[in-house]
């Protein structure tokens, strides 16, 4: 296999593997995203791909139940994780994917004038 082929392999089976753990513990990536104008999720994504303990992840990931409270001690985006981690329940996860102005309790985004919409 070239080079360019294993790279696109493991590019694929990490990112795989994030987005994963990220449902997982319940992490939110549009929001974790906003924090530092997106420079935490690049750094945890980094260290995502260059993480050497790839095959524990994936077994750590098959064998997990639930909404775990934290990640695995391994995994060096257990902080990350942890600081971005929503603590909803499984039954509330479909929420999480909806645009943020259209959860519950969110106010409407501002208008040009300075108004709220719809209201």
């Amino acid at each position: 296999m070239g080079i360019v082929k294993r790279v696109a392999a493991r590019l694929e089976r990490q990112s795989h593997l994030m987005s994963v753990m990220m449902e997982r513990l319940g992490v939110h990536p549009e929001l974790a995203g906003q924090e530092q104008f997106g420079l935490s999720l690049a750094r945890a994504v980094r260290t995502c791909l260059f993480c050497r303990r790839s095959d524990a992840c994936e077994a750590w990931l098959s064998h997990c139940d639930g909404l775990p409270k934290a990640g695995p001690e391994f995994c060096g985006n257990r902080r990350f994780f942890g600081a971005h981690n929503l603590g909803m329940p499984q039954n509330k996860r479909d929420q999480r994917s909806a645009p943020l102005d259209s959860r519950p309790g969110t106010a409407a985004p501002l208008a040009r004038n300075g108004t709220r919409d719809g209201g």
